[in-house]
């Protein structure tokens, strides 16, 4: 988990899910900048069970860095941060494949006011030097290299776009990213917007950066003109020329469109709208296939105020997926009322069975249910379908390949914005 925060009036809160069939000990390692421990904690989970380490109440104030969690076996991790005034979230989830080589499909160098921090964690036993690649939106070739500070085990380092000086020629304004070192990194990608011009971010993404690229990619919830939500996709080419062809679906599977693009070598490219023909206001999925790897992230925005969340597309997909976050009208991160929903994609080309359990914080079954899910279409489940108060976490399994989001919002509070944050179910 490249980052955390407790200072400035920020706050995080981890949890752990113990997603295995026994009992088991989590350990959780918080470190400085430097690398240093800072402290360490452990969770005992039965299986199905989530931990809550709010750390704010057990760090000393103006603490920041990154954190490793040791499962055993089979966990997952979401780091939820937040600001109460004013108010703002974002969510990622823990990064299991730490690699010498991430990529970040999208990167904003005052874009509408938008900027990108990258968090850069050294995953390894060994100091490492990061470097640090921008590619151009459609133009071919790596831009404004950066070779940063030497990062020791466990330590991170932040490079942030509104500092960034490029040289002559090299500038962008959206572009995507490739961090290369000699040993394995975990990489936070930041996106965030100070609407007011006081110094703070009002609006907040978070994601997480791809070890790996892919030749086809999903996407579980795609929108256009849903009641002011649309999605923009970033699509990042990291080798050779590249033709995409990304196909829309209806949440029942039926054709809604398709963009056929040619993606320049070592470039980047943006969607948005989506041009979709299905009759709007238009929720859907997608699936997009290259003829090289490449990788993909999506941005949900409102176009009126700040409601923003992030995620990136799955490549390959699995026939289970762990949420180890889900709310129905709770009182949590500072805020009462939050709603999760759930987009749950068949990725196959042949009807599938999707199942939804839903589990509380200690791991009891509260809810279970079965859906036929056409090819390539999404099974939406918003509201949860339990009491009003649940704070707990979802599995969801198969007997095909699938695809998972989870969305978060929380009702406006004292005349204040919706927030919103979003992150992929981490598939198994």
């Amino acid at each position: 988990m490249p980052d955390f925060h407790t200072e400035n009036s920020w706050a995080t809160d981890l949890y752990i899910r113990n997603n295995g069939t026994e009992q088991r000990q989590v350990w959780i390692s918080l470190f400085s900048a430097n690398g240093s421990l800072i402290n360490s904690y452990s969770c005992g989970l039965n299986p199905n069970q989530r931990c809550w380490l709010p750390l704010n109440s057990l760090l000393p104030s103006n603490s920041s860095g990154s954190a490793f969690v040791d499962g055993g076996e089979n966990a997952s991790v979401v780091v939820a941060r937040y600001r109460p005034s004013p108010y703002v979230s974002a969510a990622y989830t823990g990064l299991t494949s730490p690699a010498t080589t991430i990529y970040v499909p999208l990167v904003q160098r005052n874009n509408s006011g938008w900027y990108n921090d990258l968090v850069i964690m050294n995953a390894s036993a060994s100091a490492t030097t990061p470097t640090v690649h921008f590619q151009r939106r459609d133009l071919s070739g790596d831009a404004c290299p950066q070779t940063l500070s030497s990062v020791p085990p466990n330590g991170s380092v932040t490079l942030r776009t509104n500092a960034l000086a490029c040289p002559a020629g090299q500038d962008f304004t959206i572009g995507s990213a490739r961090v290369t070192a000699s040993q394995p990194l975990a990489l936070l990608g930041v996106q965030w917007k100070d609407y007011t011009g006081d110094g703070w971010a009002d609006a907040l993404m978070d994601d997480e950066g791809l070890p790996a690229a892919a030749l086809t990619t999903y996407y579980p919830l795609l929108q256009r003109g849903n009641g002011g939500t649309d999605s923009g996709l970033a699509l990042q080419n990291p080798g050779s020329a590249n033709t995409v062809t990304l196909n829309y679906y209806s949440q029942a599977g039926g054709g809604c469109g398709q963009s056929n693009l040619s993606l320049p070598q070592t470039s980047m490219t943006i969607i948005f709208p989506l041009p979709v023909t299905c009759p709007l206001p238009y929720i859907g999925s997608g699936k997009a296939t290259g003829t090289q790897p490449w990788l993909s992230l999506v941005n949900h925005n409102h176009s009126t105020d700040r409601d923003v969340m992030s995620h990136s597309a799955v490549g390959g997909g699995t026939q289970a997926a762990a949420v180890p976050l889900v709310f129905r009208n709770a009182t949590a991160l500072g805020r009462s009322g939050w709603y999760s929903g759930l987009s749950l994609q068949n990725t196959s080309a042949a009807t599938a069975s999707i199942t939804l359990h839903l589990y509380d914080s200690g791991g009891a079954s509260v809810y279970a249910s079965s859906w036929s899910v056409a090819p390539y279409a999404t099974k939406i489940v918003y509201p949860l379908p339990v009491a009003e108060g649940f704070v707990g976490s979802a599995w969801v399994s198969a007997d095909r390949t699938i695809a998972v989001s989870a969305t978060h919002v929380v009702s406006p509070a004292s005349g204040g914005d919706d927030a919103w944050m979003a992150y992929l179910g981490v598939n198994r």
